[in-house]
């Protein structure tokens, strides 16, 4: 298998720029930006899913119903990235360069409480060499991951420069809302935001309130001339797919001491669709393999930061240590005979002073 952190740190993902299935960029004459590699075909799956059908069940509340379309957003799929920037707030600037990527995935349930959902994401890729034609692969990468509270009393709030505030919520806020919470791919949070879901007979839908949330790694890596995006999201969710749509506004400054997400300084507007349509045939063994072997650390890894999260208002991170980053130590810890071998008190201290030497303290 190919290292996981070569993997993400060069950020991989097979694309064809000029696909039929791409929403934004099938006519683009300057084409667009992203992964480079060719991925493996992937047979799509038409077919109606049993998550989709006990969601159509009659006589069940609201709530069930809720639950149920969170649910049906597990399974394995082929996973299309589309960027484009649409609206110039600064026109002095040009319009970005559209994005396109995809890459293959599981959206596995971790946790299921009743009232909280977790689901992990895992990327499993296969290439083709352009030089021998041979298959390269498995490439796996433990990807984000997706939290679901019901009526929650505290979300994140992004900052800027890897800062976050803890805000409390209160009842009237969150009063037959979930609370969505997105984490990065070592689990520090990265963004939260509050919405309800519609359920229509062809669709379900769930769309969040403004959220500041820190850049992608698909701008990060290329752009330096903001510090975060102000975004509003829907989850279009049907029989056989579903899709994440996302609005984002590229914030040129951080968000002050005091300051709200209306006293923004805005460079452009950007729309995004992310398509996860599900697929049959594919090799996935890998995640499955791997989330069995390394999902006692990630549990760990997990109940550090709720329990952090619980006791402090804010959070400020180090990029490096000793010029490591976090999700590099977490993957290599994940798969090390040795730690996943340790006694639980022993391992949960591990955890917790590698944490801590990324956690800025004042």
């Amino acid at each position: 298998m190919v290292s996981t952190v070569k993997i993400l740190l060069i950020l991989i993902f097979a694309s064809s720029a000029f696909a039929s299935d791409w929403i934004f960029s099938r006519r683009l004459p300057q084409g667009t930006r992203g992964g480079a590699s060719s991925g493996i075909p992937v047979n799509i799956d038409s077919s109606t899913t049993s998550t989709w059908a006990s969601l159509q069940e009659q006589n069940i509340s609201k709530h069930e119903k809720d639950r149920r379309a969170i649910l049906a957003l597990q399974g394995e799929f082929k996973a299309s990235f589309e960027f484009m920037e649409t609206t110039l707030l600064d026109t002095r600037l040009k319009k970005d360069i559209p994005y396109a990527s995809w890459g293959t995935e599981i959206v596995k349930v971790i946790e299921d409480r009743g009232d909280f959902i977790s689901l992990q994401h895992i990327m499993v890729m296969f290439f083709k060499d352009q030089g021998s034609g041979q298959t390269i692969g498995p490439v796996l990468v433990k990807h984000w991951r997706q939290d679901w509270q019901w009526e929650a009393d505290k979300r994140i709030v992004f900052q800027g420069d890897n800062h976050w505030k803890i805000q409390k919520l209160a009842l009237d806020e969150t009063r037959g809302r979930w609370k969505w919470t997105v984490f990065q791919v070592d689990d520090t949070p990265r963004y939260s935001g509050l919405g309800v879901w519609n359920h229509l007979k062809s669709a379900s839908m769930f769309s969040t309130d403004m959220m500041s949330r820190p850049l992608p790694r698909r701008e990060f890596s290329v752009r330096s001339d903001y510090k975060l995006l102000l975004a509003m999201d829907t989850l279009v969710l049907t029989k056989n797919s579903w899709n994440h749509e996302q609005k984002n506004y590229k914030h040129i400054n951080k968000l002050g001491v005091d300051s709200t997400m209306n006293e923004s300084s805005l460079l452009s507007r950007e729309i995004g669709h992310n398509t996860y349509a599900r697929i049959k045939g594919f090799d996935f063994s890998a995640a499955y393999s791997y989330w069995t072997k390394t999902a006692s650390y990630w549990s760990q890894v997990r109940e550090f930061w709720d329990q952090y999260m619980s006791l402090n208002s804010e959070l400020k991170m180090k990029e490096t240590v000793n010029g490591v980053k976090l999700f590099a130590a977490h993957f290599k810890n994940a798969e090390d005979v040795k730690v996943l071998a340790m006694s639980v008190v022993k391992r949960k201290k591990l955890i917790k002073n590698l944490i801590e030497s990324y956690i800025v303290r004042k």
